[in-house]
């Protein structure tokens, strides 16, 4: 239930501050006073969007708090699944700031819009006059038969599967795409593979070509000198081995006489020996350098395919080919993956669809069960309302597709003249026959799901005389069993609250505020008399205002 409403810098609001009782309240005032900016302001405690033109004063903050009693609801598991302070005297509290950002408060802790509205929809439900346009709407036509339906576990169920179906088919589907994006420059990487893998690049290769051509380009060079090197150590009539040996010979002869010429001798001969060594390396070198310009060509044919590559990937090395080589095999097996993936998801997608159908079946069977009860509690609603010979039906057509709120379409079909058959409420209601019907159904629901406080803003368009007797007697029996506000301009239903309010202007220093202030007895009596009679009001206006008052606790629709 809410107990009280505060309201700083919105709209024409200055600063006010509402108690409220449970029962049934209504608010009254002249055209343009801000009844219905008490509304807007409690909007944005039900998460609705702000806007920076709420602000009175654009240099300050705008500030709307409401206080819940909440203690008879059962919201515990609520409060502990968002870690909020559970307090049986909640207060939730919305700030707009003037760069236009807000925020929201649940017992001075901060929320998300998105929790804020979970909250405030099990708190109170607001209907203005405008709300007729739901009745052309599907969701708010599937919740009607849902609220009265009460037991949410068949649309909670579906929902739960619904989310993992669209969760399961937005993966598929992004899945799908960014493959289908790929596929082209996958054929692409293959080929560059393809390529590569043919070429057959060995790490360090450019290197060892390079070095072996600019090798086998000096063999001439290359062999002559090892040639002549040979010759010098070995080959020619003085050569530097038959010399060395000379030097041998002639320090053995002599080495008994001398240690020193001793040591000398053995190393002359450690050298002869390393010299011959020397001497057939460099024959055995000689032999294997070959002239050959042709291996030269192949080789330099190989290098220019290198080249070719380098110069088609601008890269430098054979190292980046290779590495290029690897990373677009891993793009391509990573596709691989994907497309394996892809084929997961769609077998996924197909049972989730399957397990989607079943449940949105089960849904729209618990709804046909109860739209027989759902027409006549709706139909004996507007009996009590003067339309007693109304029909009122409502039909459930299966929609080609899944929605939010299953495969249901629900029609209602509506005639206010006998023998004139039921058509879509739409085309054919007036705006009197049309707040009654949402009174009805907001009536019904009310009942059904049960919803502590219930606002309506001047729902009571097109309507008078006896009609809005019979729609303020109805107000009357829903405040009895819940708290309800309603804003109104017609005498016959403000006469039937327990709670008055009046809502009027006054202007302090050239600004024009809207303030509210709770009213009775005489106040009250003379408030009425000026709605049934204008600004002169009479003697015999008043009198019928008493009248109206004291009868308030009549409730008769017959």
């Amino acid at each position: 239930m809410l107990l009280s409403l505060q309201i700083e810098n919105y709209a024409i609001i200055k600063s006010l501050s509402i108690d409220f009782d449970k029962g049934f309240t209504v608010v009254t005032g002249e055209t343009g006073a801000g009844k219905s900016i008490l509304v807007g302001a409690l909007g944005l405690i039900l998460g609705q969007r702000a806007e920076s033109a709420i602000f009175h004063d654009k240099s300050k903050k705008c500030f709307v708090e409401a206080q819940f009693d909440i203690k008879n609801i059962d919201l515990a598991s609520f409060f502990k699944k968002y870690n909020l302070d559970y307090q049986e005297n909640t207060f939730i509290r919305r700030e707009v700031l003037p760069n236009g950002k807000s925020r929201a408060f649940v017992n001075d802790s901060p929320v998300t819009l998105q929790i804020l509205k979970e909250l405030t929809e099990k708190l109170i439900d607001i209907h203005s006059q405008h709300h007729y346009l739901l009745l052309q709407q599907h969701p708010f036509r599937l919740k009607v038969i849902d609220d009265f339906l009460g037991d949410n576990r068949f649309l909670g169920e579906y929902k739960k599967e619904y989310s993992e179906f669209k969760d399961i088919e937005e993966k598929y589907h992004s899945l799908q795409k960014k493959l289908n994006s790929e596929r082209q420059e996958v054929s692409y990487w293959e080929y560059v593979i393809n390529e590569l893998e043919n070429a057959n690049l060995q790490p360090n290769e450019q290197e060892e070509l390079e070095n072996k051509i600019e090798f086998l380009s000096n063999a001439t060079l290359i062999k002559t000198n090892l040639h002549e090197a040979t010759a010098i150590m070995s080959e020619n009539e003085v050569n530097v081995l038959e010399m060395l040996q000379k030097v041998a010979r002639n320090c053995q002869q002599i080495s008994s006489y001398n240690a020193n010429i001793q040591n000398l001798e053995s190393r002359l001969s450690s050298v002869i020996t390393e010299l011959k060594d020397i001497s057939y390396e460099l024959a055995n070198l000689e032999d294997t350098v070959e002239v050959n310009p042709e291996l030269i060509d192949r080789l330099r044919e190989r290098l220019d395919i290198i080249f070719t590559f380098q110069q088609k990937h601008r890269l430098s090395s054979v190292q980046e080919l290779l590495q290029l080589q690897e990373k677009m095999q891993e793009k391509v097996n990573r596709f691989l993956e994907e497309e394996e993936q892809l084929q997961e998801f769609e077998k996924e997608l197909v049972s989730s669809k399957e397990r989607v159908a079943k449940s949105a079946k089960l849904l729209s069977e618990q709804r046909k069960k109860v739209l027989p009860s759902l027409e006549k509690a709706i139909l004996d609603k507007l009996h009590l309302l003067g339309m007693q010979k109304t029909t009122f039906n409502i039909l459930l057509n299966e929609t080609a597709s899944f929605g939010e709120l299953g495969i249901d379409e629900a029609v209602f079909l509506f005639s206010a003249n006998p023998g004139s058959p039921a058509v879509e409420i739409e085309k054919v209601a007036s705006g009197g026959e049309i707040s009654r019907v949402m009174l009805a159904i907001k009536s019904v629901i009310s009942e059904s799901a049960f919803l502590p406080t219930v606002v309506f803003d001047e729902i009571d368009t097109g309507i008078s005389g006896d009609t809005a007797s019979r729609v303020g007697n109805l107000m009357r029996q829903i405040g009895t069993q819940r708290q309800l506000i309603v804003i109104t301009h017609l005498p016959q239903i403000a006469a039937k609250g327990e709670l008055h309010y009046y809502v009027y202007k006054e202007v302090e220093e050239k600004h024009t505020f809207t303030s509210i202030k709770k009213i009775e007895d005489k106040e009250r009596i003379y408030e009425i008399a000026k709605m049934m009679s204008g600004k002169n009001v009479s003697a015999a206006a008043l009198e019928a205002a008493q009248e109206l008052i004291e009868s308030r606790n009549v409730i008769n629709f017959f």
